[in-house]
């Protein structure tokens, strides 16, 4: 299970990492291919080529905002996790007579 857990720390930004450079790097975004959900798109005149640029810039700028949202939110959830599994291990004592319920009479 851990395992899966440190995929998913790896993986995750690594992927928002792809799309960040996929959005603001043409060349990158045609080499990565399918491997972003940001397609290369061609030209087809000045008023549909003016409109493709307005709408990949509107992706990217939405791609990058949740890669980043995405990328905040891992390392949240896995420092919260760390706390919660590591802070205190050490500390733990066992539990004194007058604190176990069955003890008091």
């Amino acid at each position: 299970m851990s395992l899966l857990v440190h995929a998913v720390v790896v993986l995750i930004p690594l992927a928002a990492l792809m799309v960040i450079v996929g959005s603001v790097w043409p060349a990158a975004r045609r080499k990565l291919g399918v491997l972003t959900p940001l397609r290369a798109r061609k030209p087809c005149g000045d008023a549909r080529s003016t409109a493709a640029r307005v709408s990949t810039i509107a992706i990217a700028v939405v791609a990058i905002g949740v890669s980043v949202g995405t990328t905040v939110s891992v390392v949240q959830v896995g420092d919260s996790g760390a706390r919660a599994v590591w802070s205190g291990s050490r500390e733990r004592r066992p539990p004194r007579s007058d604190d176990v319920a069955g003890s008091r009479l």
